[in-house]
């Protein structure tokens, strides 16, 4: 065997290590494939549960792990293909007397292999923020459906995760005072030169002055949504009705004249009051037809347009 013919079979071998889980998720994708079709066993439920409290910011999260995991994997097999690449260049010059050349090659092979490598490194920086905001999404939109379930006490229809277009709501209230679209604003305080905390935001019914930064997206967003959801309704259930927009911010102390404004922003410490004050009168009747229509859609399990 020459030395070509040993490089190109320790490449190879080199190329088939870095691609060895692959076969590993094909029989395991296979597998369940087949689990799944000659299994003897079925579950006892007779139909789909209602959406979990954060169930999109959950799979979002999901996602974004499992995103991390596969670019870490990389980052840490690149060094590695890098090593051998750059010993069976030196040794193929070595051998055939092109150092000068080899050398060359060696430095293109490590600073390529270096920016794919910095290239994952730097997504997965990118990732672990996002996985840091989406852990604390998904934290304050349970904490909030917390507060809202006492509202069932009282004969309010509550649900969760609310799948609409191409977005989700992350909580609706139906109740004898008015139907309530609801979405979870969560942002981290911030601290003082003198480590004071600061959670004083103001709402001038037009954004969110934040102690070091203002926000306004959150409120169009909010309202887009509490539209679509009347628009939805007209059309699914021809009842026409006005869908109360607010916005919730956990940990925060909201500054603002909030029956003045049509979006209402409130701590959710705050919502089951707030939400009962609300001037407003739906017949029981209605009431059910409403959240009929809501809990169908809640319960779907496919994609929804």
């Amino acid at each position: 065997m020459d030395l070509d013919s040993g490089i190109l079979i320790i490449s190879v071998l080199t190329g088939l290590l870095f691609m060895g889980t692959l076969p590993l998720i094909i029989i395991r994708e296979t597998f369940d494939e087949w689990a799944s079709a000659h299994k003897k066993q079925y579950s006892p439920l007779t139909e789909n549960l209602l959406r979990l409290p954060g169930k999109f910011t959950q799979e979002k999260l999901n996602d974004v792990r499992r995103e991390f995991y596969t670019n870490f994997a990389i980052s840490m097999f690149t060094p590695m293909i890098t090593f051998i690449m750059c010993g069976l260049i030196f040794v193929r010059g070595y051998m055939l007397d092109e150092m000068s050349l080899s050398i060359t090659l060696i430095i293109n092979t490590a600073v390529g292999m270096s920016l794919i490598m910095g290239y994952f490194v730097f997504k997965d920086i990118k990732l672990l923020r996002e996985r840091r905001e989406l852990i604390l999404q998904l934290d304050c939109e349970i904490a909030v459906s917390q507060e809202l379930n006492h509202l069932m006490r009282d004969g309010y229809y509550i649900y969760h995760s609310f799948p609409a277009k191409d977005f989700n709501i992350d909580h609706i209230v139906i109740g004898p005072l008015g139907v309530f679209a609801i979405e979870t604003l969560a942002r981290n305080k911030t601290l003082t030169n003198d480590n004071r905390k600061q959670a004083n935001v103001i709402y001038d019914g037009e954004s969110l002055k934040f102690p070091t930064w203002t926000e306004t997206q959150p409120l169009e967003q909010i309202k887009a949504h509490a539209e679509w959801l009347a628009n939805w309704l007209k059309e699914v259930e021809e009842i026409s009705i006005k869908i109360i927009p607010v916005l919730t911010l956990p940990g925060w102390f909201v500054d603002s004249k909030e029956e003045k404004y049509p979006t209402r922003v409130f701590n959710p410490k705050y919502l089951l009051g707030k939400i009962k004050a609300h001037s407003g009168n739906l017949s029981p009747e209605l009431m059910k037809r409403i959240a009929g229509q809501v809990e169908a859609r809640c319960r779907e399990t496919e994609e929804l347009k």
